[in-house]
């Protein structure tokens, strides 16, 4: 499961960070094509801005900055829909190995102990424990406690803590379905 495991790391940490470059679109149209102010601090890429300057007309800059961001709203779809796909791999290959496991513990077992369990009961025990945990896996979200106990929703912003901001020292990582 190494891989799918990285994938949906990575994932989750990239995609959240890439909705914070949305209004940065939009701020370059108003800002610096509408209200033509240079002065402007705009996060964008310095490739698609040179791009957006070579054009003149107001109406193109706009039209191809639209078009740039339809594009990138895709891209960021494309990368959502993966992340659900990694993240519900992960969780029917991981429910796959436990029922096979369960069902040859179960067939393991003695005659007597059949005799004395309910069928239904040990059928519904296995397969409400395996999708509990199918479930945890891929609806899981990252609580990170930093050394003074604030507590970082999101696996994506303790990372930029992290590493960006080099704030986080000392850390305890949870999970919560």
């Amino acid at each position: 499961y190494k891989l799918l495991i990285c994938l949906a790391l990575i994932f989750s940490i990239v995609n959240p960070l890439t909705y914070s470059y949305v209004p940065q679109f939009i701020k370059y149209v108003i800002d610096v094509v509408l209200k033509e102010t240079k002065e402007v601090s705009i996060t964008l890429p310095s490739f698609l801005i040179d791009y957006y300057e070579s054009f003149t007309d107001k109406l193109t800059i706009i039209t191809v900055v639209a078009i740039s961001l339809v594009i990138y709203q895709l891209i960021r779809g494309l990368m959502m829909f993966t992340n659900g796909y990694v993240k519900g791999l992960l969780g029917e290959k991981v429910m796959l190995d436990m029922r096979t496991s369960l069902y040859d513990h179960i067939q393991k077992l003695s005659y007597k102990y059949h005799n004395n369990v309910d069928a239904g009961d040990l059928i519904q025990r296995c397969t409400s424990d395996v999708e509990t945990i199918k479930t945890s896996i891929e609806k899981t979200r990252y609580v990170i406690t930093i050394e003074d106990g604030t507590k970082i929703n999101g696996l994506s912003t303790a990372v930029k803590e992290l590493i960006i901001d080099n704030n986080i020292k000392d850390i305890k990582i949870e999970t919560q379905a």
